[in-house]
């Protein structure tokens, strides 16, 4: 084996671990997400807080959730990207290696996720959906005070950004097996 493909094999095995911690990484934030949303429910309903105002807390649980997505896009990212670099710049030049090749093609006909046609990332964004829109139109429900309004139009705000910025990641991410550089 010559020196350039020892590198070239040292790389993919680099960047497959990076695949792997990115995953990794993403399965803790959303137990960390969970986490503080139960952490904060329970701080909010126990006897020692004022519940008169529960927008506060939507808001918060909102603002976690909005900055997990931030944390799963830029992780889901990393992983298409690294995915498409090695099919693309080291799986074509060495030979033995062809997982990211393989994926592409098996996505490129319809066979590579048969039942459920959801990856994670889409998942996470699911759950993310649900408690970002879902705590504001909470909002709307549960609204009491006038001058608390401000909390509702800040939930909106954050629920607007964030229903752009889904978008232009679903553009973007379409399907991660066939992502190009």
């Amino acid at each position: 084996m010559n020196d350039y493909s020892e590198n070239a094999r040292t790389e993919y095995v680099s960047l497959r671990e990076e695949i792997n911690r990115s995953d990794k990484t993403c399965t803790l934030v959303m137990g960390f997400l969970f986490s503080v949303t139960g952490a904060l429910a329970t701080v909010y309903l126990s006897e020692s807080v004022d519940q008169r105002y529960p927008q506060i807390f939507l808001l918060i649980v909102s603002m976690v959730w909005f900055f997990g997505f931030w944390y799963f896009t830029e992780k889901r990212f990393v992983i298409v990207r690294i995915a498409a670099y090695i099919r693309n710049h080291i799986e074509n030049i060495e030979d033995g290696l062809g997982w990211q090749q393989y994926s592409y093609l098996c996505s490129k006909q319809k066979r590579y996720r048969r039942v459920i046609s959801f990856d994670p990332y889409h998942l996470e964004l699911a759950v993310c959906t649900i408690f970002i829109i879902g705590l504001s139109a909470l909002q709307l429900l549960i609204i009491e005070n006038g001058y608390l309004i401000w909390f509702l139009a800040a939930s909106w705000i954050i629920s607007l950004i964030y229903l752009s910025f889904l978008t232009q990641a679903l553009n973007i991410y379409g399907n991660p097996q066939e992502f190009e550089l």
